[in-house]
């Protein structure tokens, strides 16, 4: 269903989520990437201490991440592929059927 209805009308009026979707792709290439860095042999200091100058760039850099990313799906005008959210789409469709129900009444 998901590949039939592909940037169709239909797909427009009954958007299917994939935020899950992208989040396990991210997860299994984020574990492929560690197992690849940790391999045996690959010359890694797991015990050696990393000094700030590092650790403090990637926690603001993570922390920047996170916020940017909340802030587009949790915020006021969150982004959505169609430009409206789905209860945005409900309401307007409700509306459409309450205009319909009326016409039929007169």
């Amino acid at each position: 269903d998901d590949i039939e209805t592909w940037g169709t009308e239909e797909r427009k009026k009954n958007p299917i989520p994939a935020e899950n979707r992208w989040l396990c792709c991210a997860v299994a290439l984020i574990e492929v990437l560690i197992s690849w860095k940790f391999r045996v042999g690959a010359g890694n200091h797991i015990d050696a201490p990393t000094p700030l100058y590092v650790s403090v760039p990637w926690a603001l850099t993570c922390g920047l991440c996170l916020g940017y990313y909340l802030k587009l799906r949790f915020g006021p005008k969150r982004t959505t592929k169609y430009g409206t959210s789905a209860w945005e789409i409900e309401e307007k469709r409700n509306k459409e059927l309450k205009g319909d129900e009326q016409k039929k009444v007169k």
